[in-house]
């Protein structure tokens, strides 16, 4: 609370005014985050057709967009295994950030034609892969978080060639 209030330059009280509790904050970040994701993500998505681009896209915008707040999300991680906590990524309480962080994966794979099975469950997968990712980017000391990059870059081919095969008859 103390750091959130010296940034936006308020006294530590006066940030209880605007928010009801640390978890306000916290939703109110999580809103933020995405709904810039989902302008980057909506913004390619209209002029870019090829499927690799768009799915790293989405993968990179979340990166991007983490870079300066993996103090914050370190913390916040930790109740990810509390699904009664109002913060939890897996939790009732971000229940619809969640469907939208899957959306944005599912307009990346709308270029796709995929089998109906498919069209439901990868957008999910990935999104499992980008929470995974996200837990490494906020550990990696790596200089620019390098490290998960490569990760991320060589876990987006994989499970792109998996898609091909997936997508066999």
């Amino acid at each position: 609370m103390q750091e959130i209030a010296q940034r936006a330059d308020v006294a530590k009280g006066a940030a209880y005014y605007y928010f009801p509790s640390k978890e306000a904050i916290i939703q109110t970040y999580y809103e933020a985050i995405q709904g810039e994701q989902e302008r980057i993500c909506g913004e390619l998505f209209s002029h870019e057709k090829k499927l690799k681009p768009r799915v790293k896209a989405v993968f990179d915008s979340k990166f991007e967009l983490a870079k300066g707040d993996r103090r914050l999300l370190g913390v916040v991680f930790r109740y990810a295994g509390e699904p009664e906590n109002p913060i939890s990524c897996l939790g009732k309480g971000t229940e619809e950030i969640r469907r939208r962080s899957i959306a944005v994966f599912r307009d990346a794979l709308a270029v796709e034609k995929l089998p109906e099975d498919l069209a439901r469950l990868l957008p999910v997968a990935l999104w499992a892969m980008q929470m995974g990712l996200l837990v490494m980017f906020l550990y990696d000391d790596s200089k620019g978080q390098r490290r998960t990059q490569r990760l991320s870059d060589g876990a987006l081919d994989l499970a792109l060639k998996l898609l091909a095969l997936a997508k066999l008859p």
